[in-house]
């Protein structure tokens, strides 16, 4: 069994308590679950995929930066 859940349930932030809740209980309960099933030979594992490299983020990055006048030092 394989679960897709997110960093923010390893690494939750303060703008998003009940996503980053949501996403660690699916992390832990997957772990439980693991355990469970791997004396029939079964295994589960939970996925975080981190960020993705994007124009979207690019955009983002470069916004930051000229909030904290880092502009200079973007491509």
């Amino acid at each position: 069994m394989g679960r897709v859940a997110s960093l923010a349930g390893l690494m939750p932030s303060a703008k998003k308590p009940d996503y980053a809740a949501a996403k660690a209980a699916m992390v832990a309960k997957t772990a439980s679950l693991a355990k469970a099933v791997a004396m029939d030979g079964m295994t589960a594992n939970t996925v975080s995929p981190g960020t993705i490299h994007s124009i979207s983020l690019e955009e983002a990055f470069r916004k930051v930066a000229a909030n904290q006048d880092l502009a200079h030092d973007a491509p």
